[in-house]
């Protein structure tokens, strides 16, 4: 029989402080950052999605196969709020919380309309809203994708409610429209027709009154569209490249971490310590594999045997481990072991289990009820202050990325992701660090190699760069940003025909990378071919512009512009964009330098010594920036 509600709060009210404290807590993602870990692919470097809400764009977001996956609803959201935002992270934040706290919101009204239980409603919602595991999902820009699936999820379940309460071909097609709308936004979602059959068992309980055939058969469309959605995600998913064969992590291995997971999943939700953004794949062991499936094996016979007494605990149990199926590991996606992302709707099935077993023990005599209470309230208490600091390390991607690193062994992803971080706000020494240790840990990673041949590079550590970079190219041929800091090493030490070779095979594999044209053309000037030289810096201009217009805060786009205006005879628009280099990147002396010398050739004299100073300020054995400097202030000395 269903608790009864109590009456001392009305029911809206309730809904309305959940919203509200979630909020609150939530509220802090307005002054976060975009991080540099799947950001970009969605908003920051994304054309479509930077354009905003237009024709082109929502053809595209339904023809796209970008970031492996086939989301349209999920584009549209973004450029949705690009159209009315503008790319800024604040706004981008503040929807994922919204949507969030509409979800929890959801959640309860649609338990409390199931159960008449309120107080249990109420914690599996508080859970849903505020447990250290969902900060990934809301705090992150890039899984708008859970939170909107979430959204339409909820929807779906609550329209089925409807539908069971009055059955109708409009209830039902509502139904299905809002599922539909879940799987373009996320296709985990494909398993809520198991769950909607769980409804059917309990707390709806109309397996008493209809037969199971016809429940069955009532999902057969819902079944239908989650098999079309698990097959195209397959499909889109291996195109890419992100499902990993059978040849690099073994069936076996997969069986035996998924099992290690589940039971994973659980500590965390009972004990959210040392979370993290991505935890690595490592080899699971064969005893603990054992042990997991043993307990899992235990619990699934333990709700099993108490299912005509309490239904509750077979549908929380059974919604938890279904609805992990897309994302176990089975067939194998990305390179980490779990996520905390994974949880957002699992989670509910043992939240689920506990209110309800917490409830009937609370009705029991004795000293229960406040023991059930105090125990809650230590829970809840315990995990919205672990939240609120979780929140907090996604304030960028610095702080993330040395909370990944400083929680989790053997992180490659979190060592190169901080290595780019660093890179990008001026701390290449520090960068090279972290690169090294990624490259060490997983030396037949590309990507690795290159920034790590990039970083070395930039602290004119060219001999070392080179080695990295064409190690880069052997690993990954056609990447064609390889070429173009190969080309770079080149030219720096001299070897100008190489350089243009690289440069040349960049602009093969990528016939308008704008790197590869300025650095060809740079090349050229050098060689004294002034007319093809301008022909390929004309060529990187426009491209160039826009990525500085899209991107105003990177530093090595107003750089490379900067050099590129100098090829050109532009010396005031190069001044313009080394001296925006220098400024959002302060630590950069070959910026200071080259800015020192388009002053000088201005005659700004006075402005070009403290360039130079600044350079070798940074960097004492700087012997260009000395001459530079000495030129300068002899020029000056002239002019007076």
């Amino acid at each position: 029989m269903p608790l009864k509600a109590a009456t001392k709060f009305p029911s809206w009210i309730i809904g309305l402080v959940l919203f509200i404290v979630v909020a609150a807590v939530f509220l802090q993602v307005q002054n976060h950052e975009f991080v540099n870990y799947d950001d970009d692919e969605y908003v920051t470097d994304n054309s479509q999605v930077r354009e905003g809400l237009n024709w082109t764009g929502v053809r595209w977001a339904f023809t796209s196969v970008a970031a492996a996956n086939w989301h349209p609803v999920t584009w549209l959201s973004h450029m949705l709020d690009v159209q009315l935002f503008g790319v800024r992270s604040d706004a981008h934040h503040l929807i994922n919380v919204g949507l969030h706290g509409v979800n929890t919101v959801l959640l309860f009204a649609m338990l409390l309309r199931l159960t008449q239980a309120r107080w249990p409603s109420v914690f599996v919602a508080f859970v849903f809203g505020l447990h250290p595991l969902h900060v990934e999902s809301v705090a992150w820009v890039a899984e708008r994708k859970d939170v909107l699936s979430g959204f339409f999820w909820l929807l779906a379940m609550w329209a089925y409610v409807r539908y069971t309460e009055r059955q109708s071909l409009v209830r039902y097609l509502l139904v299905v429209v809002a599922f539909v709308c879940g799987l373009m936004s996320k296709p985990m979602v494909v398993t809520l027709p198991f769950v909607l059959l769980l409804l059917d068992l309990w707390p709806l309980r109309r397996v008493e009154s209809t037969r199971p055939s016809r429940l069955i058969l009532e999902k057969v469309p819902l079944l239908l569209l989650s098999a079309g959605s698990s097959i195209v995600t397959y499909l889109v998913q291996q195109r890419a490249g992100a499902v990993s064969s059978l040849d690099y992590v073994p069936l076996a291995t997969r069986i035996q971490n998924a099992l290690i997971t589940y039971v994973r999943y659980i500590g965390q939700f009972l004990w959210p310590a040392d979370l993290a953004v991505v935890y690595p794949y490592t080899e699971p062991e064969l005893w603990r594999a054992v042990a997991a499936g043993l307990l899992l094996a235990g619990v699934t016979a333990l709700a099993i045997k108490q299912w005509s007494r309490r239904p509750y605990l077979l549908v929380g149990w059974l919604w938890y481990l279904g609805t992990l199926v897309p994302v176990i590991g089975l067939v194998q996606v990305g390179v980490q072991s779990r996520a905390d992302r994974y949880t957002y709707l699992p989670m509910v099935g043992i939240a689920i289990l506990l209110a309800w077993a917490g409830a009937e023990l609370a009705g029991r005599k004795g000293g229960a009820r406040m023991a059930v209470v105090g125990l809650a309230g230590i829970a809840a208490a315990g995990w919205l202050a672990v939240t609120w600091q979780q929140i907090g390390y996604w304030q960028d991607s610095i702080t993330l990325f040395r909370r990944a690193v400083s929680v989790t062994e053997g992180n490659y992803i979190a060592h190169g992701n901080l290595g780019a971080s660093l890179r990008n706000s001026g701390q290449v020494a520090e960068a090279v660090e972290h690169f090294e240790i990624a490259q060490k840990l997983h030396p037949t990673d590309a990507r690795v190699e290159e920034n790590l041949g990039e970083a070395l590079l930039a602290l004119d550590r060219i001999s070392e760069a080179i080695p990295h970079l064409q190690q880069s190219i052997r690993l990954q041929p056609t990447s064609s940003k390889a070429y173009v800091d190969l080309g770079s090493a080149f030219a720096k030490t001299g070897r100008m025909e190489e350089a243009a070779a690289a440069y040349r095979e960049a602009l093969r594999l990528a016939p308008l990378e704008p790197g590869a044209h300025y650095g060809l053309g740079t090349v050229l000037l050098a060689r004294g071919l002034r007319e093809e030289a301008r022909l390929h810096l004309q060529k990187a201009l426009p491209q160039l512009i826009a990525t500085v217009n899209q991107q105003p805060d990177q530093p090595d786009h107003h750089f490379n512009l900067g050099g590129l205006y100098d090829g050109l005879g532009r010396n005031e628009d190069a001044i313009a964009q080394f001296a925006e280099t220098v400024r959002l990147r302060p630590q950069d002396t070959e910026a200071w330098f080259k800015l020192g010398a388009l002053l000088t050739n201005a005659g700004r004299y006075d402005e070009a010594i403290r360039a130079f100073s600044e350079a070798i300020r940074l960097k004492p054995d700087f012997a260009d920036a000395r001459r530079g400097l000495d030129h300068a202030m002899r020029a000056q000395q002239i002019r007076q």
